[in-house]
């Protein structure tokens, strides 16, 4: 899938010399990884890990705050360190899996790596050829997602994404993910074409649990009030499409996938419902999917920055 002609594309705005050799760096670290037993690139991540959660204490902390808000206190010191060791792995696990699905899973065998998890309403939803609005968290592997929803039915199958600064990096991910059949709509140019993409009867993916760029309104997530993306809500109610929450989890087995769908909301749920209690929603499902797998959640996000303290 290709994106057309006069649509902007996401792509980052450094091309110096300097970005360059940042990208070629990358390129070789992650081809590298990929040709790598999966022992010894277990072993690799569980290293990084370690060092990244010793030399990044602000990411520690942050990740430590964070895990105590949405999974209460750790019982001890040991749990603390070990909940952010966790996200140190589940970080540079997917860094160092990205190149190496490429080889391992391909587009056309992707369903082959899947165990699906249908909700009530998807099957008619597919049919129905309506499209609607994906909702993921950073649970999981996001990546092997845009494989994955394309390969069940979701076509066509879009999502919305922040590019790299680093321009050549960010046109290697382009090209990654259309392979995959993934259109990528920039964040900050392509909310239009979202809702004309919505018109047409695609769907379109968005990950809603990190602080928005643009316009906000506040909602609870973990119990605590946060600043969250309005888009979603404006998209829904204007086009009538459905909400639809899924994660794509990584499992023992390398390579393999349990992709999950837990709850279509159709748009005469909707209905009625301010951007505020939208958002509510969005975030109520969203936090399921995360403590269904809370070890593969992103939590070295500051989540709650700029957001008003609770009380």
């Amino acid at each position: 899938m290709t994106a057309s002609p006069d649509a902007p594309r996401a792509l980052g705005k450094r091309n110096t010399p300097l970005a360059w050799g940042e990208y070629l760096a990358v390129r070789a670290i992650l081809g590298g990884a990929a040709l790598l037993p999966d022992r010894v690139r277990a072993a690799l991540v569980e290293a990084l890990a370690r060092a990244g959660r010793r030399l990044d204490g602000e990411r520690s902390r942050i990740a430590r705050e964070f895990q105590a808000q949405a999974l209460g206190p750790a019982p001890s010191g040991a749990v603390e360190r070990e909940r952010v060791l966790d996200a140190w792995r589940h970080f540079f696990r997917l860094s160092l899996n990205t190149a190496a699905f490429e080889r391992r899973v391909g587009v056309d065998t992707i369903a082959d790596h899947l165990t699906v998890t249908p909700c009530e309403g998807l099957d008619a939803a597919l049919a129905g050829g309506r499209g609607g609005i994906l909702i993921t968290p950073h649970v999981g592997d996001w990546e092997a997602a845009c494989a994955a929803y394309p390969s069940v039915g979701l076509r066509p199958f879009h999502a919305i994404s922040r590019p790299p600064r680093n321009r050549p990096l960010s046109a290697h991910l382009l090209a990654l993910r259309e392979r995959r059949g993934v259109g990528i709509v920039p964040r900050r140019e392509g909310i239009a074409r979202v809702a004309t993409l919505l018109s047409q009867g695609a769907w379109v993916g968005m990950m809603l649990d990190q602080r928005p760029g643009g316009r906000s309104v506040t909602a609870p997530f973990f119990g605590r009030p946060a600043t969250c993306e309005r888009t979603p809500a404006v998209l829904a109610r204007r086009v009538g499409v459905p909400l639809l929450f899924s994660a794509c989890y990584q499992t023992e087995r390398p390579f393999h996938y349990e992709l999950v769908f837990s709850r279509l909301v159709s748009p005469e749920e909707l209905a009625g419902l301010s951007a505020e209690q939208v958002c509510a929603l969005v975030n109520a499902e969203m936090e399921a999917l995360i403590l269904a797998r809370p070890e593969q959640y992103l939590w070295l996000h500051d989540r709650y920055r700029g957001a008003p303290w609770p009380g």
